[in-house]
């Protein structure tokens, strides 16, 4: 498993909340604990796929 395919399986694993990033350094726990809030507006606030993309993409670049 490449480095790529691991951050794609722990994104998707966060925006679900199956993630426990509670041990991860720093700055992955805040990328990813912003991550899981998009996660959850998406699943219970009906956010459009689209937006979502988007937050990721903004989220991944301010890291």
């Amino acid at each position: 498993m490449n480095i790529q395919s691991r951050e794609a399986e722990r994104v998707l694993y966060c925006i679900d909340g199956q993630l426990d990033y509670s041990d991860f350094p720093p700055p992955e726990y805040k990328y990813f604990l912003r991550l899981s809030r998009v996660g959850y507006n998406n699943r219970h606030k009906d956010w459009d796929i689209n937006i979502c993309l988007e937050w990721q993409y903004k989220l991944r670049t301010a890291m």
